[in-house]
């Protein structure tokens, strides 16, 4: 892959994937930390119902994903335009977007992917495709990952 980011340092403090400019941008407040089973991810909201779910994995590639979608893991599977270069695809085990959800991987090394998940604000769902929201998250990502954070 050409131009791979290093997610590791991500991947332990997930929160640092948007700057609280970025998020301000977004229209969702600070983010907080989850510990979940498989990673760490971070979560930021508003009051409006949006929400942005972000976390990294330095040791699972694209190729891992492709291999879940052929085993019938996803609901709803499609490769979308490269974020910033990187190849990406919708993966949805449970199909939202009618409520305005998707979700989003973006391959950024052979071996790492940053994964998102967003909702829309509730006066938002229906006008635009909310997995054209998640690409625009998973830009802002890509940016802070290139800037170092």
């Amino acid at each position: 892959m050409d131009n791979p980011l290093d997610v590791s340092k991500f991947a332990g403090e997930p929160c640092t994937g948007l700057t609280a400019a970025q998020a301000g941008e977004l229209g969702v407040e600070n983010g907080t930390p989850d510990t979940g089973a498989a990673s760490k991810s971070c979560t930021w909201n508003n009051q409006y119902g949006a929400q942005v779910n972000l976390a990294f994995f330095d040791n699972r590639g694209l190729d891992a994903i492709f291999a879940a979608e052929r085993s019938g893991a996803f609901t709803h599977f499609e490769r979308v335009d490269d974020v910033d270069g990187y190849p990406a695809v919708v993966a949805l085990t449970n199909d939202r977007r009618g409520k305005g959800e998707c979700s989003l991987w973006v391959g950024v090394a052979e071996d790492s992917t940053i994964s998102l998940a967003t909702a829309q604000s509730r006066e938002n769902v229906g006008t635009t495709d909310p997995c054209s929201v998640s690409t625009r998250v998973a830009d802002l990502v890509v940016k802070t990952v290139k800037a170092g954070g």
